[in-house]
Formats: C-alpha cells, sequence, structure tokens
C-alpha cells in the first residue's frame, strides 16, 4: 500500500499536482482499451511497454496533466517517468508501480490531502431524505430573505465577469490566513482575463435580490462527469449551500450523472464543508513520482 503522505500547499503544488488531479480525475477509472477521448487535440496517449500514460494541456495552469495507468516493469516505469515530475495514478496502478519502485528510482504515495468529494448528481438534485435536511433549510431562508433564482452565466460576458470578481473579493475578506487563497484568486483571474481556453467550461449562479450571492465554475471532460474547478459565496452558510445547489443543479440538467467537487487540502474547515455536502464517494489521490 502506498504510504499517505501531506504534500505542501505552495504555489508549485498548486500549479502541479492540483493541476494533475483536477484535470483528469473524471477519468479516475479508465480503462486504456475503451477510453474515448472527446478531443483529440487536447488528449495524448504514450505506450511505455506495459504502461500507458495519458495527458493532456492544463485549463487551469500552463503545465501538462498526465495520468498512469498499467502494470510494466522497472524499465517500462523509469521510461514512463522520464521527463515528468509526477504521475497520477488510481490506487492499482500505485500498488504496482510501489512493487517495482526501487528498481526504477521512483516511489508511490497516497496524498490524503488531494482525496476527492464525489457527488451524485441525482442524488443532490433531488435532496431527498434527511441528509439533506440542513441544505433544504438553509434554501428556505434564503426564499424567506428575497427572491432567489439559479441563472447561467457566460465567461464572455463582460457584466456578468464583473460580478464573479466582486463575489470573489466579498469572499477574499471573509477567508483567514488560507494558504491557497492567493494562488487560487490568481487562477481564477487568469480564466477570467480570457488567458485561458474557455472549452467546455461553465459558470452556475446563485442569485439573491436581483444580486450574485455566489458561483461555480465547472467543465465536463467526460459526457457523465464533470468537475468543479471554483465555488464561491460573498457570506454566509446559507448561501455556500445555495451556490453548490446552484452547481449540481446546472452539471445534473447538462446532462452529468457525477461531479467531483475536489479536495479539501487538508483544511480542517473545508473537509467539513464537503464532507457535509453529503458525497457518494471520496476518492484517493495516489502518485507516483522520483524517488
Amino acid at each position: 500500500m502506498p504510504q499517505a503522505v501531506e504534500l505542501p500547499l505552495d504555489g508549485a503544488a498548486l500549479g502541479g499536482i492540483e493541476t494533475v488531479w483536477r484535470e483528469l480525475s473524471p477519468l479516475y477509472d479508465w480503462n486504456p482499451s475503451r477510453i474515448v477521448l472527446r478531443d483529440a487535440r487536447r488528449y495524448r496517449l504514450a505506450r511505455f511497454g506495459g504502461f500507458v500514460v495519458l495527458s493532456c494541456p492544463s485549463a487551469l495552469a500552463a503545465t501538462s496533466a498526465s495520468l498512469l495507468c498499467g502494470r510494466g516493469d522497472a524499465a517500462d516505469l523509469r521510461s514512463a517517468m522520464r521527463d515528468r515530475p509526477l504521475l497520477r495514478s488510481d490506487r492499482q496502478t500505485a500498488e504496482h508501480a510501489l512493487s517495482v519502485g526501487a528498481e526504477a528510482g521512483v516511489v508511490a504515495v497516497h496524498a490524503r490531502h488531494f482525496d476527492e468529494y464525489w457527488y451524485d448528481l441525482a442524488e443532490q438534485h433531488a435532496m431527498c431524505g434527511n441528509k439533506f435536511s440542513r441544505r433544504r433549510t438553509y434554501l428556505r431562508a434564503l426564499e424567506r430573505s428575497g427572491a432567489m433564482r439559479f441563472e447561467k452565466l457566460s465567461l464572455a460576458c463582460t457584466a456578468d465577469v464583473d460580478e464573479i470578481r466582486h463575489v470573489t473579493a466579498q469572499w477574499q475578506d471573509r477567508q483567514a490566513q488560507a494558504p491557497t487563497v492567493d494562488d487560487e484568486r490568481a487562477a481564477l483571474e487568469r480564466l477570467l482575463s480570457g488567458s485561458m481556453p474557455l472549452d467546455d467550461m461553465h459558470v452556475a449562479g446563485l442569485r439573491v435580490n436581483d444580486e450574485l450571492a455566489g458561483f461555480a465554475i465547472y467543465d465536463t471532460i467526460t459526457d457523465d462527469a464533470a468537475t468543479a474547478h471554483f465555488v464561491k459565496a460573498r457570506r454566509n452558510s446559507a448561501e455556500i449551500a445555495g451556490t453548490w445547489q446552484a452547481l449540481f443543479d446546472s452539471a445534473y440538467r447538462a446532462g452529468a450523472r457525477v461531479l467531483n467537487g475536489g479536495y479539501d487540502g487538508g483544511l480542517e474547515g473545508l473537509r467539513r464543508a464537503k464532507s457535509g455536502l453529503r458525497p457518494h464517494s471520496i476518492r484517493q489521490a495516489f502518485f507516483v513520482l522520483p524517488g
């Protein structure tokens, strides 16, 4: 079993490990014999003996994300790792890489801060049962406070982008010295400024009394899986809950079956928040990197 480690949450980590995890996580259970690549210009497959590496350019940073899968030997693993600082993998590949890693000069680790929260969108959309009672209470509170609605925003609309920036500033004002805030806002600004491709990017908004109270930016890498990149609300727990519900509703109506809500980064408050949203599974993050 790969050892569990805590990886640093600095700018380098956010430009590398986070990119790998968020970009390729919807393909977590992929099978090289049947994977469907929606855009041949975006993805690249390379075979190294018994290993296959799937790479794609990042939508959030100027790096490439790579996923390792297969059952090769030490020489194959060395070839796959050449010129790559790390590779993301599923548990089975990580355990196999660990078994041949000593000879290959690499290690496989479980990066617990990057374990993902996955949500069943049909369940989240319906919100049935006692486990969703708190969220239903928050939504009723928003409805009582004034007109509340979910809406679709566009990153190509200047007015929408201005509102997103305003909510982001209000969100940042509420944050204690969280280690990822500045890096996250910088990544969001790259997206809002149009300096990176907007293909497959969607924005769900929560509006209360005609003001944008929260937004969520997500993409659809596969036909039935969505990945949340940014979820921000301006004020309180009710608006945070409403923003997540806007995200779940939007992704569900777009045809996604599951949503990757990202990781908690080792932040206790974020862990409680994402656990409180009732994920149907938590997928462990494994990485193969030089020893």
